[in-house]
């Protein structure tokens, strides 16, 4: 045999054993050898406990159970629905107790889990039970290898994150449970899935909550409204730049959520949904541990209301930056893109609006678009308390709502800061950029605001009267008169209260209804000074320290250290009820910071997950230390010693996973010359 022979017969050997290799590994096969370990001494042929058979091939179990009417569910649900486990009936039957969705328990007519509790073998694990879960979420698929199985071994035997709770589901609607998905430490997905509502009659949606893993970037909510999603294949699918749901035509977005977020809609408002209407469920999210397995759930609380109810529809929308071939050059500081936006021949009026880029974004700003082109009132701010927020955003409400007249639009605005020598353009991953104002807003005639603006869940009993608006409507429940709600007269509890105002250009009653809860006064906190740290007794859920009556960023803690002389105070806050102390007079001694004039200082990402980069770039040779201090003025790391430095850039990377979640303060020294920036952990 010549050498060429050799390799090709080594090539070919090669071939054969990975082609082995892949189909004894599919996923299929996996679950088929669970079945035949585990499930087939009850379920062979024609003796089949429930005449389900699954002892055969890989072939005639999935022909017995994918896509098959299970004979025993009351609701007629599938052994398997591809994309679909919380029902699919299989799964119900052999979950332990693992799976906690709400109508993942059997009836009695059903039957009991299985393998049953007279069963003499080894029941199914977790991990087992987790990759049928997995499996169904990948559209369950005859073959090939789309779930990674050692992922879900490593989690249910080395642990991982922790999960979320599952939160009650809504009395008046019903809840969606996305998850958990397995993301690897250090990765990052983006998943969309298409889930059929199914439900008895059409529905107004008047609420709608989510809850999701801290860590996620994004989870929006779009409806088909046009086929249903026909073209599109059922189970878990990896989006991409060309496969995005922003880019389907027949997908409108719901909301979108950057953080967990409860979207109680306006009075008269509500989105409108078939009961034959697919949703599609889009999850961006990053696992920032390096170590840790993260399992990633979002749960869905929808609110429903009888068809007709709502005097206008709730619409929602993603701007995004119109040119999607963007660049940051490198080494960009404060790098802008701005442009208008019309909205054509409908007026909007806006409910809510908020932004979204990724981790180079330092700020963001919204303008109404004046007829003449040019910028009016500034009706969105990026940044807060110092710092605009690229993977939480806030949300800015108007109640009552801002007009935005036809063809005039906005003009949105982004600053974009790249410390690194690589350009940047637009995608999908947080390693890239992207530039979305998202809005809310009903169309046409606006409707006026009935209710108490920026409603809170809790009032404190000695807080002030609540005002509902517009004056001249009905109210009813404890503790009201003429158009407020008073807590004092309330008292301590739950109170139903409903606020209805007709209005003449709808022609229609528009009611806004309340739980509000009233809770008991706190005492009022005490300041005290030892040795320069300031304290205050008592344990509250939330304290805000503040200086000479400006709120100290960061300074949530039940104690502070003063870095400057002036008046401090704390306000806490205990179930919706807030208090501040009485002033405490504080004189530090010492030379405040001044400005760098010599050198640039920037960190990226910022915000941050775990680490970050400090890059600084020197005009001359200088003399260069940098630590991390928190808000009390406490040392938490030693980034670069006291050392000279020649001219030129300088990049450290930052380890912070040893640090909670939080503010701190980078400290920059170079030749004598203190710079202070606000840096935070998520």
């Amino acid at each position: 045999m010549n050498k060429f022979q050799l390799l090709s017969t080594l090539i070919c050997l090669s071939t054969c054993f990975f082609v082995h290799t892949a189909k004894a590994q599919s996923n299929m096969s996996q679950i088929r050898t669970i079945f035949q370990a585990k499930c087939a001494s009850c379920h062979t042929g024609n003796q089949a406990a429930g005449g389900l058979d699954l002892s055969g091939t890989e072939a005639q179990i999935y022909n017995n159970i994918v896509n098959v009417a299970s004979s025993t569910s009351e609701t007629n649900e599938k052994l398997i629905d591809p994309g679909s486990p919380y029902t699919s009936f299989l799964l119900k039957k052999i979950n332990n107790g693992l799976i906690h969705q709400a109508d993942a328990s059997l009836t009695a007519n059903e039957g009991e889990t299985m393998p049953p509790a007279a069963y003499t073998g080894t029941p199914l694990a977790n991990n087992e039970i987790e990759l049928v879960r997995q499996w169904i979420y990948r559209g369950a698929k005859q073959t090939g290898n789309t779930v990674n199985k050692a992922i879900i071994d490593q989690y249910y035997t080395d642990g991982g994150l922790t999960p979320i709770a599952r939160p009650a589901a809504p009395a008046n609607g019903f809840q969606i449970h996305l998850g958990p998905l397995f993301i690897a430490p250090n990765d990052e997905v983006e998943y969309a899935l298409k889930h059929a509502l199914n439900l008895p009659e059409n529905v107004e949606v008047n609420r709608i909550e989510a809850q999701m893993s801290q860590q996620s970037h994004h989870f929006i909510l779009y409806r088909f409204v046009n086929g249903n999603g026909s073209n599109i294949d059922a189970g878990l699918r990896d989006v991409g730049l060309f496969n995005n749901p922003f880019g389907d035509s027949d997908a409108e977005m719901v909301t979108t959520w950057q953080r967990s977020e409860d979207f109680r809609l306006p009075a008269g408002t509500a989105f409108k949904w078939n009961n034959n209407d697919v949703l599609d469920l889009n999850l961006h999210q990053p696992n920032p541990s390096e170590t840790n397995i993260l399992p990633s759930d979002v749960y869905i609380n929808v609110y429903t209301q009888p068809l007709g109810t709502a005097v206008k529809e709730m619409k929602s929308r993603l701007l995004f930056y119109s040119s999607l071939f963007f660049v940051i050059p490198p080494f960009a500081l404060n790098y802008q893109l701005e442009e208008p936006i019309l909205n054509g021949d409908a007026q909007y009026n806006l409910w809510n609006i908020s932004s979204h880029t990724h981790k180079l974004g330092v700020d963001y700003d919204v303008w109404d678009r004046n007829p003449n082109g040019t910028k009016g009132n500034q009706i969105f701010e990026g940044t807060v308390n110092g710092f605009y927020d690229y993977a939480h955003p806030h949300i800015d409400y108007f109640e009552p709502y801002h007009t935005i007249p036809q063809n005039q639009g906005i003009i949105h605005r982004a600053l974009f800061t790249n410390p690194s020598s690589s350009a940047v353009t637009f995608g999908l991953t947080t390693d890239n950029e992207m530039m979305i104002t998202i809005i809310q807003y009903t169309e046409g005639d606006p409707i006026p605001f009935v209710g108490v603006p920026h409603l809170q869940t809790q009032y404190c009993v000695n807080a002030d009267p609540l005002v509902f608006q517009p004056a001249g409507g009905t109210i009813s429940g404890a503790g009201t008169s003429g158009n407020q709600f008073l807590p004092s007269a309330a008292g301590v509890g739950t109170h139903a209260v409903s606020y209805t105002y007709f209005d003449a250009v709808s022609n229609k009653n528009i009611t806004a209804a309340y739980d509000i809860i009233v809770t008991p006064a706190i005492a009022v906190p005490t300041i005290d000074n030892n040795s320069g740290t300031l304290t205050t007794s008592g344990n509250y859920q939330s304290y805000q320290w503040y200086q000479n009556g400006n709120a100290i960023s960061g300074a949530t803690l039940n104690y502070y250290v003063p870095i400057a002389s002036g008046v401090y105070t704390v306000g806490v806050m205990q179930d919706g009820c807030l208090t501040f102390s009485d002033g405490a007079d504080v004189v530090i001694s010492g030379i405040s910071p001044t400005p760098l004039s010599n050198a640039n200082v920037w960190v990226y990402p910022n915000p941050y997950q775990n680490e970050c980069r400090i890059q600084y770039e020197l005009t001359q040779t200088a003399d260069v230390s940098i630590a991390v201090y928190n808000t009390l003025g406490a040392k938490v790391a030693d980034i670069a010693p006291l050392e000279r430095q020649n001219a030129g850039t300088h990049t450290y990377r930052f380890d912070a996973k040893h640090l909670p979640t939080g503010v701190y303060f980078l400290q920059t020294n170079i030749n004598g010359q203190t710079h202070l920036q606000k840096i935070v952990q998520q």
